[in-house]
């Protein structure tokens, strides 16, 4: 059992229950983001302590979203489903396919998931832009098409009980948040997009834990 503070008892601790098994599963964003989080005071639990989550990084570099339902099942049998589900997956299919067929599959597979693990709580992270797409003829249509696909999938998840992450800050497009590559983030841009996560996270917990009592 953890403990959480509840301000209209006056300050008292009460039971909450146990931790919430939080996963963040995605991209080379995800991977990266695990790697800076190391170095970091709070580390890869992103300032949640233990008693509140436990925070597990799924990151596979280069991975589409047609990987995503492939690691969810494949950790799920090594553990067990998470409570809060964190994705940020399908920057690597803008310019390799049409957007709408990613916004089609994308909401699919959330209702897979959803319809598998009844409760989960799903977080969106907006794909965020980038100087350089690979395969892309137009940097600036493809930004574009980003766009259509976090709005889209944005509604769907507000919709159906979800969460999504703007990254605000970063979805500008502009400051020197990225690599020379113009695809990943710098470790200026991997600090302001873990915030975005860990906001998420914080978002989600609240939930979870309401739908506990």
């Amino acid at each position: 059992m953890g403990l959480l503070q509840d301000s209209l008892a006056g300050g008292t601790w009460i039971a909450y229950g146990p931790a919430a098994l939080v996963w963040v599963l995605g991209h080379s964003y995800v991977f990266w983001g695990s790697v800076r989080a190391d170095v970091r005071p709070n580390g890869r639990q992103l300032g949640f302590a233990g008693s509140e989550a436990e925070i597990r990084w799924i990151g596979v570099r280069g991975m589409l979203w047609g990987g995503v339902m492939r690691e969810v099942h494949r950790f799920v049998r090594l553990d067990r489903p998470p409570d809060v589900l964190v994705l940020h997956a399908g920057g690597n299919d803008l310019g390799a396919r049409p957007f709408r067929e990613l916004i089609r599959d994308v909401k699919y597979d959330l209702l897979r998931l959803w319809a598998l693990f009844p409760g989960l709580l799903t977080v969106w992270s907006d794909i965020v832009p980038r100087k350089f797409w690979r395969g892309a003829r137009s940097v600036e249509a493809i930004n574009k098409a980003r766009v259509k696909v976090n709005r889209a999938v944005g509604r769907f998840m507000a919709k159906n009980g979800g969460i999504a992450v703007r990254h605000e800050e970063l979805g500008k497009g502009v400051g020197g948040f990225w690599r020379a590559d113009g695809v990943h983030l710098n470790a200026v841009g991997i600090d302001l997009w873990s915030l975005g996560i860990q906001g998420g996270i914080e978002t989600a917990l609240r939930m979870w834990r309401a739908a506990q009592a």
